[in-house]
């Protein structure tokens, strides 16, 4: 008798190890099939109309007009959080609240929603692409704090070249038609790579 009882538990645990396995299984395969309807929406949504530079200029004049580059802060404060730059609660004006409780994130969004339209019905891409966007920025700012040291990166018109040089790239990739990494900003000179030497 114990024996038939120690075999349904066993076979009843087994059941349970079996159900969970295939439920993790069943959710990669959800998360796949939902990243690859959203590539396939995207490209229907005729993501490559979107202009990059306009699409950054955009941002780039809203957000001076918000906070004037003379009076905002540098997007990394501290050392302690260079190696992971813009996490809430100290994101600030860059990633969580601002003064006007607007963030970069925020008009980032905003101006995404504005140029991809109707095609992004609920705007889950245009979140979606902007926390891409706010993680390259954030992965640009960590490399440059490693590349220059805090010596050299504290300085905040660094800091604001490698963080706007970082988002221009990433609408390239996003929405260049050509691919191409030639961009203009700042002056209207070419930016091709990322500088730590020194402000542009």
């Amino acid at each position: 008798m114990q024996k038939a009882a120690a075999l349904g538990l066993s076979c009843k645990e087994a059941f349970a190890v079996f159900s969970q396995h295939e439920t993790l299984a069943l959710q990669r395969r959800v998360d796949e099939l939902t990243c690859r309807l959203e590539a396939y929406e995207t490209k229907n949504r005729g993501e490559r109309d979107v202009d990059a530079c306009m699409l950054f200029d955009a941002i780039k004049k809203e957000f001076d007009a918000l906070y004037p580059v003379e009076t905002r802060t540098a997007p990394v404060m501290h050392e302690f959080d260079a190696s992971r730059p813009l996490i809430l609660p100290r994101g600030g004006i860059w990633a969580g609240e601002g003064g006007s409780g607007v963030s970069l994130l925020d008009v980032i969004t905003t101006k995404m929603q504005l140029f991809v339209g109707e095609r992004d019905e609920h705007g889950l891409y245009c979140r979606r692409q902007s926390s891409l966007a706010m993680h390259a920025i954030r992965s640009a700012l960590a490399g440059g704090y490693k590349a220059a040291g805090w010596a050299r990166f504290h300085d905040a018109a660094l800091q604001e070249h490698v963080l706007w040089h970082a988002l221009m790239q990433y609408f390239e990739h996003v929405f260049d038609k050509q691919g191409s990494a030639t961009f203009l900003w700042g002056g209207g000179r070419p930016a091709r790579a990322l500088v730590v030497r020194g402000p542009p």
